[in-house]
């Protein structure tokens, strides 16, 4: 939870609400059974990790032969408390004969509360850490998972999120790096994941996801699924990916009330999935939702030129450190004629590492030819960037060191997805024009330079560049 330094003029409340769970609760007054499973509630409500109890009120709302309602409710006291006001009503929902339960949240803010920010609100279970060391998030992301005492006992890299596994309970971890924004995913993606226990027989626990009409930022929104802990996640609102441009913010007095969820905890156990976890799995993502996958135009997807085996394929840690090694000197060059864009297109326009943490602002270079140019016309450089971090982009034509840039994107961007490994953030289009008196006949040169260089993290990543002619 932070306020961010061009709000700090203003008094301002900024809210990161994680509404937490345990695998098991022990509470009086409440023992709801489905059929399943029984559910033991606190009598104070599920606690947060951010010093704050969303559950100090407690009632069943809902008690019959076929359904349990137990609802936890926080009332904030506006007078008698700095923090940020936000009423939470979450609710649990058992269905008798149904191997898990729902969950939803009520959030509400009331007339005449001050301003305040939503950077963070998500719901989360804690699970046991003794027994569930195996997660899934995808077909290709599973896992036996190192324990939190192994990261407490790893070196700490780039950031903190980030640690190198240098002494693990688990020896075949030895020299693997964990970080939770590995297990990110698209909204559109996350439809089911979970953990599974190490027990006989294994438990699956699992989050399944209908849809994302209540979440922020709309299927290609990326954010964190699981993590360890172990940790299972649902994030509703979030900054992840997309900085300040996603929080909620509102004025003094605005009244705001919203659902989020419901989502389905899904628990799942097979004898045989001690040798194979993958069972459980397959079980839990055929529970009614739709997956998808890429394919080419027939239809039809190829993976070529592997050995046989079987393979987990995982995102690699620290790739923004490869721009510093492949142009350790002089940056990126790319000519449209004879250039390949797979390799040679960084994937990211960072900043240069030059030692001793000092970075470098970068300046890309495309060198294109134009059998003819119209001089009293306008040219147009359309420049899509996927994602932007604490970044200024600055575009000059055919003279990199003109003192002042043909274009300049001023300072843009909060998604921080180059660190967290994501290959886009919140979107930026530019339709820059360009005069054909700027323009030469034969070999031109546009000029990409990112002008910030604080940290290994700024930057930009593009989804596409074009060069338009003169519309006739």
């Amino acid at each position: 939870m932070q306020k961010m330094g061009r709000y700090k003029h203003e008094s301002v409340h900024v809210l990161e609400v994680t509404m937490v769970a345990l695998l098991f609760f022990v509470v009086a007054d409440c023992h709801p059974h489905n059929g399943y499973w029984d559910i033991i509630w606190n009598n104070t409500g599920p606690q947060t990790t951010r010093k704050r109890f969303l559950g100090r009120n407690f009632e069943v709302i809902i008690d019959n032969g076929n359904q349990t309602e137990i609802s936890f409710k926080r009332t904030w006291n506006v007078s008698q408390s700095t923090e940020p006001p936000l009423n939470i009503d979450k609710r649990f929902i058992m269905l008798r004969d149904t191997p898990g339960f729902y969950t939803y949240s009520i959030v509400e803010r009331i007339e005449g509360w001050p301003i305040s920010y939503i950077q963070n609100l998500r719901i989360v279970f804690k699970l046991q850490q003794d027994i569930f060391h195996y997660l899934a998030v995808s077909d290709e992301r599973q896992r036996v998972m190192p324990t939190e005492v192994d990261r407490e006992n790893g070196k700490v890299l780039d950031y903190k999120e980030a640690v190198l596994l240098t002494d693990p309970t688990n020896p075949d971890l030895k020299g693997e790096v964990d970080d939770k924004y590995f297990y990110a995913s698209d909204n559109k993606d996350g439809k089911v994941y979970g953990w599974i226990s190490n027990t006989n027989p294994s438990l699956g626990f699992w989050m399944i996801n209908p849809s994302n009409e209540y979440r922020t930022g709309g299927p290609f929104r990326q954010d964190l699924t699981t993590h360890i802990g172990p940790t299972l996640l649902n994030v509703f609102v979030s900054t992840h990916y997309a900085g300040e441009d996603l929080a909620i913010k509102f004025q003094h007095g605005e009244t705001w009330k919203k659902v989020i969820g419901p989502v389905f905890v899904y628990l799942n156990s097979d004898a045989a999935a001690k040798a194979n976890p993958s069972i459980l799995w397959n079980d839990a993502k055929k529970r009614g939702y739709q997956f998808w996958n890429k394919t080419d135009y027939n239809g039809n997807f190829i993976i070529e030129n592997v050995i046989f085996g079987t393979y987990n394929l995982f995102r690699q840690y620290g790739l923004w450190k490869q721009y510093s090694v492949l142009y350790p000197e002089n940056d990126l060059v790319y000519n449209v004629k004879t250039s390949n864009f797979f390799r040679d297109w960084f994937f990211a326009q960072v900043t240069r590492n030059i030692g001793n943490n000092t970075y470098k602002a970068t300046t890309w270079k495309i060198i294109f030819s134009l059998a003819n140019v119209e001089n009293a016309s306008n040219y147009t450089l359309q420049l899509a960037l996927a994602a932007a971090h604490q970044a200024e982009l600055q575009v000059r034509v055919n003279d990199g060191k003109a003192r002042k840039p043909h274009f300049t994107t001023g300072y843009i961007g909060g998604s921080n997805a180059i660190a967290r490994h994501g290959i886009h953030g919140l979107y930026w289009l530019y339709s820059i024009g360009i005069q054909g008196n700027f323009l030469v006949k034969g070999t031109n040169t546009i000029f990409l330079t990112q002008t910030i260089a604080l940290t290994p993290f700024q930057g930009v990543m593009y989804d596409y560049i074009r060069f338009e002619g003169p519309h006739q």
